[in-house]
């Protein structure tokens, strides 16, 4: 996966599909992603969409990113906030106005390789 998307790193942490909660828990884990990373952006679900994981998702990566710069959480790792986080649409929502597009004709074909290492996709 990692090859056909040509980036450095990519981290699944294991939380179960359609059953995805903003709790203690995984907002730590996604923190401490964050914190060992040390991304300037985070890219994550739109705050609205008819998946509950992705509506979910966005809230969870917004908080975590909160929690990633606190001293008192995961202090084994140093902390770390990244500069911005951007909302990406999966699909067409007409009720979401997006800010700004990007043309990733170029790399479309990349994007539906990925997809296609996933079997449940």
């Amino acid at each position: 996966m990692v090859e056909k998307l040509g980036v450095s790193a990519r981290e699944t942490l294991g939380l179960p599909d359609a059953s995805i909660f903003n709790t203690p828990q995984p907002r730590e884990q996604l923190a401490r992603v964050i914190r060992r990373l040390k991304p300037r952006v985070v890219i994550c679900p739109a705050r609205e969409g008819r998946h509950p994981d992705h509506r979910v998702t966005a809230e969870l990566v917004r908080d975590a990113w909160f929690v990633s710069g606190l001293a008192k959480v995961a202090p084994d790792l140093a902390k770390h906030r990244p500069v911005k986080i951007l909302h990406s649409m999966t699909y067409r929502q007409d009720f979401i106005r997006p800010t700004f597009v990007v043309d990733i004709s170029q790399d479309f074909e990349t994007k539906v390789a990925a997809i296609r290492c996933y079997a449940s996709q």
